[in-house]
């Protein structure tokens, strides 16, 4: 099917402007799209600074790596190694939630975790077993 579609003829029995702008329609949402994605491409990620044992599960995966995007931080990391309610990493100031951030995540082996963000930028894990773990968060910088 081509796209974007054919106008459909003008012997057809709905003839409304809507469906006359369809086209043109998903091609500007196409465009947005297309046009978001290569924004938020273009914001790099920063490698956090491990600590307490913390290390990337493997080489082929980031440790931690955080970016904001707006007002939003986004963090992405597989990692193994620390101990139970040790501290991660520090974000730096402007990267830090409004209020204390509990969230779930999960274990290599299955077992739920539970992470913490504090305030002060310090982030923990708080579980009973694990392989790796897992992060992939989005908070809001903004009360």
């Amino acid at each position: 099917m081509p796209w974007p579609p054919v106008i459909p003829p003008a012997g057809r029995l709905n003839t409304t402007p809507q469906l006359d702008n369809h086209p043109s329609d998903h091609n500007a949402i196409s465009q947005a799209l297309t046009d978001l994605v290569a924004q938020l491409n273009a914001v790099p990620w920063n490698n956090a600074a491990l600590v307490n044992s913390w290390v990337a599960f493997s080489a082929g995966n980031p440790a931690l790596q955080y970016r904001k995007v707006g007002d939003m931080v986004q963090l992405r990391g597989l990692l193994k190694g620390g101990a139970n309610g040790a501290t991660i990493t520090t974000l730096p100031t402007g990267y830090r939630p409004p209020q204390q951030l509990l969230a779930p995540s999960i274990s290599g082996d299955g077992a739920t975790c539970r992470l913490t963000f504090e305030t002060s930028g310090i982030i923990t894990a708080t579980f009973s077993s694990l392989t790796y773990l897992v992060l992939l968060h989005t908070f809001s910088v903004t009360p």
